[in-house]
């Protein structure tokens, strides 16, 4: 069967979503300006001299998994990643978005210091990287399967992701 038939027989609102989850599956697969999640806190690590067994690694992953997992807010330097429902996406469906403020009716992960010193340079330098890709144009992987970066026509923050991030939820 002929996919454009297909995406032909689908509804405006269904060939939206379709569309935008394209737009995610091109950036990580042909982007040469995307910068992986594995690849962010490579970096970061490296820039502390940490390993992926440090304590600060396994601390903010264990942190970030439980976030994401919980839908709560993960609250970085300059910006907010909170979950809600979009009707872009189905009227059931969670999705991240990007805010200025944590939601006060969530609870948020803080992501942007720590009063323990070895992981408040670990998020430190996280933003830092963070900030510094996003000020040179790379589309960034901040939690896996949703991408960061800066619209070239608004010049404002834009999150993309993917289908598997969107969750279901029970009315």
């Amino acid at each position: 069967m002929n996919m454009n038939n297909n995406k032909s027989k689908l509804s405006p609102e269904q060939q939206a979503i379709v569309d935008f989850y394209d737009d995610y599956k091109t950036i990580i697969t042909n982007q040469e300006r995307f910068i992986s999640f594995d690849k962010l806190i490579a970096s970061v690590l490296l820039k502390d001299m940490l390993g992926f067994d440090s304590e600060a690694y396994i601390q903010f992953n264990d942190m970030l998994m439980m976030a994401v997992n919980k839908k709560y807010d993960l609250v970085y330097k300059d910006f907010v990643i909170t979950y809600n429902l979009n009707p872009k996406f189905g009227l059931n469906n969670l999705v991240p978005m990007l805010n200025t403020y944590e939601s006060s009716n969530n609870e948020a992960i803080n992501l942007k210091s720590s009063s323990n010193r070895m992981m408040n340079k670990f998020l430190t330098n996280l933003n830092a990287e963070i900030n510094n890709l996003l000020l040179t144009k790379y589309y960034v992987e901040v939690i896996p399967e949703t991408i960061l970066y800066t619209s070239d026509n608004t010049n404002e923050l834009k999150l993309l992701f993917s289908e598997n991030v969107a969750t279901k939820i029970m009315a």
